[in-house]
């Protein structure tokens, strides 16, 4: 599984060459019909770029070019056997991301017909681990928090002499207390669904 250099946009152009050859053009084209710049972090203008990345290691390659009419020449890419093997690496590691500002298991999603349903959700479950404990922590001490000043205990005194001394500090638990619910849920649910998302690319075409 990749661990390093992770990349929502050479994921995305992966995943879109993995069913078949397609131009830049073409890929650009899905880009915008699917509004990546808006849920995936992509930047539109950033795919070619890539593209070029991606052919210089040898994830791609350029197998023709065409000149459709009087339209101008364009070149037509392929995956090859280290892209794939780099594309699945990307979908496996974005789906056990816990980074909850980027959009890595959004864009794994998209292109989780790449792996097997057993991978899909063992990655997911791979997330749901550590968000399961640090909610458990957070609530722990949002419950203290809660308590200190209804209970006069010993235990609670820390935790008053916070809220009193650091009124925010409790703010921020419970925002990150409130994200972390969401996250927990919205990974269980998806445990619970993804295996049985399709197994071969449903993508959106453009015309030739």
């Amino acid at each position: 599984m990749v661990t390093t250099d992770f990349s929502l946009v050479r994921l995305f152009i992966l995943g879109l060459l993995d069913s078949r050859p397609r131009y830049g053009y073409e890929i650009v084209a899905v880009a915008e019909r699917w509004a990546v710049h808006r849920w995936g972090g992509i930047s539109i203008g950033s795919i070619y770029h890539s593209l070029g990345k991606l052919a210089k290691e040898g994830h791609v390659v350029q197998v023709k070019v065409e000149k459709p009419g009087n339209r101008p020449e364009r070149q037509v890419w392929q995956i090859t056997a280290s892209g794939r093997a780099l594309a699945r690496g990307y979908v496996e590691y974005g789906l056990s991301s816990l980074n909850f500002e980027g959009r890595e298991v959004d864009m794994a999603l998209a292109f989780a017909c790449l792996v097997s349903p057993e991978i899909r959700v063992d990655r997911l479950n791979q997330r749901l681990a550590p968000v399961a404990e640090r909610l458990n922590q957070l609530r722990e001490f949002h419950q203290g928090y809660e308590t200190c000043e209804s209970d006069d205990r010993e235990e609670w005194v820390e935790y008053r002499r916070l809220k009193r001394e650091h009124p925010w500090i409790a703010a921020s638990v419970y925002h990150g207390l409130g994200r972390l619910e969401f996250e927990h849920a919205w990974t269980l649910k998806l445990i619970n669904e993804i295996g049985a998302w399709p197994t071969s690319p449903v993508l959106s075409e453009v015309e030739n």
